[in-house]
């Protein structure tokens, strides 16, 4: 709605205005009144009106000076004069000097309406051209960011010559002409956690980065700052600054960011480059700086040091006997053994290693998949034990170093072995339940108890010891029960079938045995039994 103020010493003047028009159908609202300029211009600071309607002649202030005061404190506003035939060459010189209309006394009703609805028209439309001209600006704002990273993007993979690079990189207020550039990236750490967490306006923390970043540096010589990463802000810095006063400004963005924004932030620092030519370099040591916080720790100013890409980098993939030894550690549900091999995996494989964050991810994923290949081994569900909802890659991105997602692994196979502790409740303990599958899928065999031990990763004489607490019955007798209960079945199911035949594919092969065993069981000779149940 259009604010309006009336400012005449005639209170019949400023009542009859108020109330001859029906000020809110034409969506305007009278604000205040005065009866001088200095009362008038007070009550025109608090309320700032859009529209003035102001009285020449007037005691302490006329209507003139008050008209010059207000524009200085209000350009915007509009002054209409109100003014007699007497003085009328006065009120055209009022007009010249920024008043934007004038009205004769006694007022005409219809020409107020008239100038006001014009007024309110142009007033209108100068907002909505403003609005538009700042949302323009703010989304032009908003978007030179990720605009800079494409074209920087370009430039890196020789998408874009030099000349059409500058041309392209004035309207976006890039950098193009040195003496040197460098290539900063500022991350957020824990940026992932907080956002999974809710904890903080993400987008708003990237923004404060950004404008911080680019004041801070800026001291040393002409920042800019472009999208990177979704937690990271990639800067363009143009600078005639030693490598130590960069890193001083780095460190001030580092003080400033946690001051206002409780944010701990790593920047990795790329090598100067006299030519924009050379800035793809400096970008890929700027990201295999930042990377290396993976080792370093959060809260890091990293330099691209020159021999990091002579260093070699191992392939992070355990050996056979190093699996193995993990699969049988977690069978076994040996926790100090579990944490142990996970140490000595992270220190061959990460410490010992120039690697990337990538490397120690894929690490992460292969100690993984050898806990769930053996929750599924035990016959138990990896979902149920370990959270159907959980989303490993998501989960990695929370943790900022290797010596977190270190113990991340070892509280996954924590998890994994309360899980098979808590399926002992059952009828039998895991490694006899997986001994009884191997059993029932041998039995047609000639198997002992060395074999099954083998098949769950145990010594016999364990094996036996808890197969027999477990079932009440050795290994021997559960076996012959077994094997009797299989071949009772074929002779009812199969009459015409050889006895002695069954009983060699039910695992015995000596069918004297077999028969000794049967009466022994089920208290019939084989010949019996099939008879009755012919």
């Amino acid at each position: 709605m259009i604010k309006l103020m009336i400012v005449d010493d005639e209170p019949v003047i400023r009542k009859g205005i108020v109330t001859v028009v029906d000020w809110k159908a034409l969506d305007i609202q009278v604000v205040a009144e005065a009866a001088n300029g200095r009362d008038g211009l007070s009550r025109a600071l608090l309320e700032k009106p859009d529209i003035v309607i102001t009285d020449i002649k007037m005691p302490i202030m006329d209507g003139i000076t008050f008209s010059s005061e207000l524009r200085k404190k209000l350009p915007k506003v509009r002054i209409v004069f109100l003014t007699g035939y007497s003085d009328f060459e006065y009120s055209r010189h009022a007009i010249r000097i920024g008043a934007e209309d004038y009205l004769l006394k006694p007022v005409n009703t219809g020409e107020l309406i008239e100038l006001m609805e014009r007024l309110k028209q142009e007033i209108v439309r100068e907002n909505t051209h403003r609005q538009s001209r700042s949302r323009e600006n703010v989304i032009l704002k908003e978007s030179q960011p990720l605009m800079r990273k494409r074209l920087l993007k370009q430039l890196f993979e020789g998408q874009v010559g030099l000349e059409e690079f500058c041309g392209k990189a004035v309207p976006l207020n890039l950098p193009t002409e040195g003496p040197e550039f460098v290539i900063i990236i500022a991350g957020i750490d824990y940026y992932y956690q907080m956002k999974a967490n809710g904890e903080k306006e993400t987008g708003l923390l990237k923004y404060a980065l950004s404008n911080i970043g680019e004041e801070l540096l800026g001291k040393v010589g002409t920042a800019r700052a472009c999208e990177d990463q979704e937690s990271q802000i990639l800067f363009l810095l143009n600078t005639k600054a030693s490598i130590k006063e960069i890193v001083r400004s780095c460190r001030e963005i580092q003080f400033n960011m946690r001051k206002f924004y409780g944010l701990s932030v790593s920047l990795g620092i790329g090598q100067k480059v006299s030519e924009l030519q050379g800035l793809a370099g400096s970008y890929k040591q700027a990201v295999e700086a930042i990377e290396s916080k993976i080792k370093e720790g959060s809260s890091q100013i990293i330099i691209h040091q020159e021999d990091q890409e002579q260093r070699m980098e191992s392939p992070l993939f355990l050996t056979a006997d190093e699996e193995k030894s993990i699969q049988e550690a977690l069978a076994l549900l040996n926790r100090s053994r579990c944490y142990d091999l996970i140490e000595e995996a992270f220190e061959k494989y990460v410490r010992d290693q120039h690697v990337k964050r990538q490397q120690v991810e894929r690490l992460c994923m292969y100690l993984i998949l050898i806990a769930v290949r053996e929750l599924e081994r035990l016959s138990l569900s990896a979902g149920e034990i370990l959270g159907a909802d959980l989303h490993y890659e998501r989960e990695m991105n929370r943790y900022e170093t290797a010596e977190e997602m270190e113990l991340w692994i070892k509280g996954i196979y924590d998890k994994c072995i309360d899980g098979i502790n808590d399926c002992r409740g059952n009828k039998y303990k895991s490694i006899v339940a997986n001994g009884i599958e191997y059993m029932k899928e041998h039995y047609r065999d000639n198997i002992l108890v060395a074999d099954v031990a083998q098949a769950v990763y145990v010594t016999p004489n364990y094996f036996s010891k808890i197969f027999k607490e477990e079932t009440g019955q050795s290994f021997t007798d559960w076996m012959n029960h077994y094997r009797i209960e299989k071949a009772k079945k074929r002779m009812e199911q199969e009459p015409e079938t050889k006895i002695y035949t069954i009983a060699e594919e039910s695992g015995f092969k000596d069918y004297k045995y077999f028969a000794f065993i049967f009466k022994k069981i089920t208290g019939y000779t084989p010949t019996s039994y099939r008879d009755l149940n012919v």
